[in-house]
């Protein structure tokens, strides 16, 4: 009897491990990665920041959003199978509930597993611009312009780096007012056109700019704007 009792002890422990949050997928006895985000409720237009303990390297972990893969990188204050990612969640994103998908190797192939999340919407203000005629009616070469410019546009933000770029705290590129904020509607002669996806400050002409911080100029053009047609 008292092997028995020991035996049945020895199997409740075993089972009890298997169960605990992060300890095993289930499926193979892997590890199953942990994953927090900050903030767990974005704001569309805003930034989200993932970090992965993952238990292993990063070429058995992925990380999707909307079909796409995620680039990880190495965490700058965790060594050791921790990794992060910063995911920008596009302006014209639906509110609601989201998710990330991700994905770890097991001896019986990729385990997947949903990490939701919230899209906020935001609150941005409108700014009314007074153009040119031809800034919000385009002729046909401008709208062939434009065609080009955005390809060209399109083919810089589908480049990704796994290595990060920076290490120090980023900076202004200028002390000055800010003049037009992020996520800004913009009217143009009383027509929405677009929303702003950059940030303006108040300057000179001549005035020195400097980077905000490490990184790779991928575009440097005279764009004809940046309209929503």
């Amino acid at each position: 009897m008292p092997r028995i009792t020991l035996v049945a002890s020895a199997v409740l422990i075993a089972l009890t491990w298997l169960s605990l949050p992060g300890q095993a997928d289930g499926q193979d006895g892997v590890p199953e990665p942990a994953v927090t985000l900050s903030p767990s409720s974005v704001t569309n237009g805003h930034v989200i920041l993932v970090e992965i303990d993952s238990h292993r390297d990063s070429t058995a972990v992925q990380l999707m959003y909307k079909d796409r893969f995620i680039p990880l990188s190495e965490h700058p204050a965790r060594a050791g199978g921790h990794y992060f990612a910063l995911i920008g969640i596009p302006y014209y994103s639906a509110p609601g509930a989201a998710h990330l998908v991700l994905k770890w190797s097991g001896i019986n192939g990729f385990a997947e597993k949903k990490v939701p999340f919230r899209i906020t919407t935001g609150k941005y203000r409108s700014e009314h611009l007074k153009v040119k005629p031809g800034k919000v009616s385009p002729s046909k070469p401008d709208l062939e312009r434009i065609r080009v410019e955005r390809k060209k546009i399109k083919t810089v933000y589908a480049e990704r780096h796994v290595t990060r770029l920076w290490t120090a705290p980023f900076q202004k590129p200028i002390q000055s007012a800010v003049t037009s904020p992020f996520g800004s509607k913009r009217l143009f002669n009383g027509k929405t056109k677009s929303y702003h996806s950059g940030l303006d400050f108040r300057a000179a002409v001549g005035t020195p700019i400097y980077a905000a911080n490490a990184g790779i100029v991928k575009l440097a053009h005279n764009l004809f704007t940046r309209v929503t047609l």
